[in-house]
């Protein structure tokens, strides 16, 4: 079971009998109004590639975080800096039936 903190929480005395029976619950804020029903068993992960770049010669502007921000520019070459970027790929492939949601009001 998936579902944002506020439907968890007025759920609570019926996801204690989910979770007496092994069903694991996640909260997380993305999923909203919903509570999800996802059957593990039904979902496909394909891990792809993975893709590193290097950056040598980039120039970076960051703030301060102050009010006004003050912007502070680095250039990664005259400090003997490196940047990374990685990237992972992931698709992933559901059976019909693997998932399932129901729609919740927000209190007021």
């Amino acid at each position: 079971m998936i579902g944002s903190l506020n439907v968890l929480l007025a759920l609570a005395p019926k996801l204690r009998d989910f979770r007496d029976l092994g069903i694991g619950i996640i909260s997380t804020p993305a999923a909203g109004s919903r509570l999800l029903a996802v059957d593990g068993d039904g979902i496909m992960v394909a891990d792809g590639s993975v893709e590193i770049a290097v950056g040598r010669h980039a120039m970076i502007q960051m703030e301060d975080g102050r009010s006004p921000p003050e912007l502070i520019t680095i250039d990664f070459w005259s400090r003997n800096l490196v940047a990374l970027r990685s990237e992972r790929y992931v698709r992933f492939a559901k059976r019909a039936n693997a998932a399932a949601w129901a729609e919740f009001e927000a209190e007021a």
